[in-house]
Order: C-alpha cells, then structure tokens, then sequence
C-alpha cells in the first residue's frame, strides 16, 4: 500500500513524535483522508506544527497534498480497478481529448519563453516533473525545477523575479493546494503565464492558468489512485512529440515564406 511503503522508507528519519503520528497512520489508514490537521494532531497527541513536518518529511508540500494523496492511493475493494476493458477506454479517452485539444498557443509560448520553470506539489508530481525536463532538454528546451513550497527561499526569490516572457508549469494532482495558491500569488498579479496539469477539470489552479490541461477524470473515480501517472506520463509523452511537430512546422512555414 502507498502509504506503508512512503513511511517504511522515510522511518529512519522519524523523530518520536513522527513515530506516534505514522502509527496512527498505519492503523487508521482509511480515516485519515477525513479528517483535518488539527483533528490529527488531537488524535497524535502532538501539534499541528508537528503533523506539518511529518508530511513534509514524507515528501509532500503540505497537508491538503498528503491528504488527496492518501486518499486517491487508499485500496478499494473494486472489481472495475482491475476491468482491463475499463482502462482501456480512460485510455482512449485521454488520447482523444489530447488529440482534439488545440496545443499550439502553449507551444509558441514554450518555443518563445525566456525561462521555463517547474513547481510539483508531491512526491508523484517531482518524478512527472524530472520526466518533463529530461524529455524536453533532448529537444533543446531547458526548463528548471523549483522545489515546492511557499516558505522556500530559493523559490521565492525565483518567483519575485518572473517576467511575462518567462513561463511556468505547475503540476498538482488536486490543484486545490494551499502552498500552490500562496506561490502564484505574485506571477498572478504580474500575468506571468501558467500551464498546469492536473487529474480533474474543475479546480483552482486550472482556472487561474494561462494554459492548462486535465486528464478528465473525476476525482472519485476508483481507477484514479491505480492509473494517474501512467496517464500523466502519456500526456508528457504526447507533449513533447507534439512539440517536435509544432516546431518541424513552424520552420517548414518559415522556409516557403
């Protein structure tokens, strides 16, 4: 199970007061995605301070990302996640949606940008970001990570900084996270542009991006937790061979002009 595996790996930096809160944890697997930071912090005997640094030590940016994480990961007993029929057609639908979705203002403002930077909000989302910046870097568009969080200096510092010729792309699963929204405070209020990527339409970060594109799925979908990131990963695979198009297309017009 997801959550069994993240703290057996991460235990050997547990304080005592992690170790108290992960066996809560364990043992309370499926309520946890219910309940708030204060309300777990009560359960722990701790502080919220406390159960704030545990998930970041976990490897999350905050609580709301740990909790969606937990709860999308949470085993179902489910006969359609195992309904290969029923993959295969979320499959299709994603290639279809990607195939019909109109790219080209993303990738002129990718092909035109000063700076391109990355912002992820979990553990899932650093590896889809590591995987975008090494498969566009092939092609020659150098983009850089920045860690998450909005009490991180360096991101900060990187933030104040941003242009309108510069772009930003942020992956976040719920698109609903609280150090995202903190983040993108100043490049909203310069109009910095914002891809984002993200499980489901409708939430904030997808209304507050320049650009943006959702693989659809509704969040209580019990295929969700079993297949996001290989949909995430066909996305970025699809991006990137069509951003090789975009620019094989782009110079092709230039050279009959």
């Amino acid at each position: 199970m997801f959550i069994f595996d993240l703290i057996k790996n991460k235990s050997s930096q547990f304080s005592e007061t992690d170790k108290e809160i992960s066996k809560f944890i364990l043992a309370n697997s499926q309520d946890v995605a219910s309940l708030s930071i204060t309300s777990l912090a009560e359960k722990t005997f701790t502080s919220k301070s406390s159960v704030l640094r545990f998930v970041q030590k976990l490897g999350f940016s905050g609580f709301t990302e740990f909790k969606f994480m937990i709860d999308r990961n949470e085993y179902k007993e489910n006969p359609s996640i195992t309904n290969l029929e029923n993959i295969l057609q979320m499959q299709q639908n994603l290639l279809e949606r990607l195939t019909n979705n109109d790219f080209d203002p993303l990738f002129k403002k990718i092909n035109h940008s000063h700076n391109i930077y990355l912002i992820s909000t979990g553990v899932s989302q650093r590896l889809q970001c590591q995987t975008i910046q090494r498969d566009f870097l092939k092609i020659g568009v150098p983009m850089n990570m920045l860690p998450a969080g909005s009490n991180n200096d360096l991101t900060n510092a990187v933030v104040e900084k941003l242009k309108k010729d510069d772009l930003l792309i942020v992956l976040s699963s719920s698109g609903e996270n609280k150090d995202i929204k903190e983040m993108l405070t100043i490049p909203l209020l310069k109009d910095v542009p914002i891809f984002s990527l993200t499980i489901s339409n409708n939430n904030w970060l997808t209304e507050h991006s320049s650009y943006f594109f959702s693989l659809g799925i509704q969040e209580s979908h019990d295929l969700v937790s079993e297949y996001t990131s290989t949909f995430i990963h066909t996305t970025i695979d699809f991006l990137r061979i069509a951003f090789e198009n975009y620019l094989r297309n782009t110079i092709l017009e230039k050279n009959k002009r």
